[in-house]
Parts: structure tokens; C-alpha cells; sequence
């Protein structure tokens, strides 16, 4: 997992983060919005990032950023029960895979806009919509080997498959739960979600002082074809997320009975 700053080209003042979580076996991919990078807000955003996976985590990889090697953090991680491993100083190609879907996924969904804290709502819905995109809809190439041929490097990939094919491929879920992620995304339109996402994400330039419009995701718009409304309402500005709506299939936790240990394989 890393983290994204959305600070535009000035460091200064208070801005957003995207803490990025990335399976390694199966590319799913969940973003989560923090208003700043604190110990605190990085331990909330992952306890709120690991009940979206529709898998159990075995461990973490982080970077040697003091929001990721922090006591409160390595203490969770012993709790939990979940392996805690670093990558080494400088040395960005030991994350990535996560740094691949920095760009490709929040990068190329928010750009480079400075964000200020008044679009953590905001950005919270644009999330919401993003990882059904990628984790159901966008698939990805997998390098396999790199045979030597000449003085060049031929590279071989596996056929190209979104996350969540890759997940219901590798038989580590319950036939139940394939059948229930099978189901629940039948139900989305592609199409229509991705019109929703582009209404969600943000205009090319957001100041700090100018408000950035409140629109709320809805999957059922997704189904309808209507995009988001306004909504009125105070923004959220704690570390906490807002309950989701009941008629959010998929855009939540997926709940069918704890996996057997045996089934925790994954770690980001």
C-alpha cells in the first residue's frame, strides 16, 4: 500500500491524501481518501480498506514513510495478525506494483489538482464508482516470464483479465461468495457506470477556496442510466465512513462468513 498527495505543486497548507491498497495476485485495488497523513488516519484507513476486499489480507508492504513504520501501526499489524513488510529506502521499485496503480488508477481518475479538504466528500464518491471500474471491468495483462532471445528480452503475459476474474480463477473463494460477486456485478451497466464516474470526478482546476459540487454515487443509477444529483447536507471531515446506502450491491463490504485460514492468501 502507498500513499498519494494531492497537493498540486504546493506542499504547503492542508490538502488530501489517497492511501492506494493493491493485491499482488489478483491486481483488486481500493483507494480511500485521508484528510491527512497521520498514524491515526492511515491505521482508519486501512481498517475501513480491508472490509471492501471481498477477501481476507494476509499482510501489507509499505514503503519507509513514518505514516507506515509507526507503533501504531506494527502493533495493529501483530493484533491482526498480519505480516508487515517494508520496502527499502529510495528505492520506489520495491512497491511497484502499488506505484503502477497510482498513476493508473487515481492519477488518471483525480490528475494532479490540488484537492483541499472540502473535497474529501467528494472524492470519497469518485472512489466509490472507481473501484468497480477497475476491479470489475478493466482488465489487465500479467508478465509471466522474460525469455531471452538474441540480444533482446521477449516479454510473455497471460490473457488479459479484470481483478475480479482473476480472484473467482484462483479458487480461493467459497463457491457461494463467486456466485454472489457473479451475480451482483451482472447487475451493473458498464457503460452507464463509467458516464457516472465521469460526472463525479473533479474539474480541471479546484482552488482551495472554491467548492467542488457534491454529487453522491448511486449503483442503482447504474442500472437506471440517470446520473448523479446534488445533494444538500454538512460534509463528512472525520476519519470515518458514511454508511452505505442499502441498495449498493456491490460498492461495500461482502460479508458471506469469515474464509478459512487456509484461504488467506492475499497481501498488498
Amino acid at each position: 500500500m502507498d500513499l498519494v498527495a494531492h497537493c498540486g505543486e504546493n506542499l504547503d497548507g492542508r490538502f488530501l491524501y489517497t492511501l492506494t491498497l493493491t493485491d499482488l495476485a489478483t491486481g483488486w485495488t481500493e483507494c480511500i481518501p485521508l484528510l491527512d497523513k497521520s498514524a491515526d488516519a492511515v491505521l482508519a484507513a486501512l481498517s475501513q480498506a480491508r472490509k471492501l476486499f471481498p477477501f481476507p489480507l494476509l499482510g501489507i508492504d509499505t514503503d519507509s514513510g513514518s505514516e507506515f513504520l509507526n507503533e501504531q501501526l506494527i502493533a495493529y499489524c501483530e493484533q491482526e495478525q498480519l505480516t508487515f513488510t517494508r520496502g527499502r529506502p529510495a528505492v520506489k521499485n520495491d512497491q511497484c506494483h502499488v506505484e503502477q496503480k497510482n498513476g493508473a488508477v487515481v492519477r488518471k481518475a483525480v490528475g494532479h489538482t490540488r484537492l483541499g479538504v472540502q473535497a474529501y466528500h467528494q472524492l470519497r464518491e469518485v472512489y466509490r464508482a472507481l473501484r468497480l471500474v477497475v476491479n470489475c471491468f478493466q482488465p489487465s495483462l500479467k508478465l509471466q516470464a522474460e525469455v531471452p532471445k538474441g540480444d533482446r528480452v521477449r516479454q510473455v503475459y497471460d490473457a488479459a483479465q479484470t481483478p475480479l476474474q482473476r480472484l473467482l480463477a484462483s479458487g480461493v473463494l467459497p463457491e457461494d461468495r463467486q456466485r454472489a460477486l457473479r451475480e451482483r456485478v451482472q447487475q451493473i451497466d458498464p457503460l452507464v457506470l463509467s458516464e457516472q464516474l465521469d460526472a463525479l470526478r473533479p474539474p480541471a482546476v479546484v482552488a482551495d477556496g472554491r467548492a467542488w459540487p457534491q454529487l453522491r454515487f448511486s449503483l442503482a443509477a447504474c442500472t437506471s442510466g440517470s446520473l448523479p444529483t446534488c445533494e444538500e447536507g454538512p460534509e463528512r471531515t472525520d476519519h470515518q465512513e458514511a454508511p452505505s446506502s442499502s441498495e449498493e450491491i456491490l460498492n461495500g463490504p461482502i460479508r458471506i462468513g469469515p474464509a478459512p485460514r487456509s484461504c488467506r492468501r492475499s497481501s498488498v
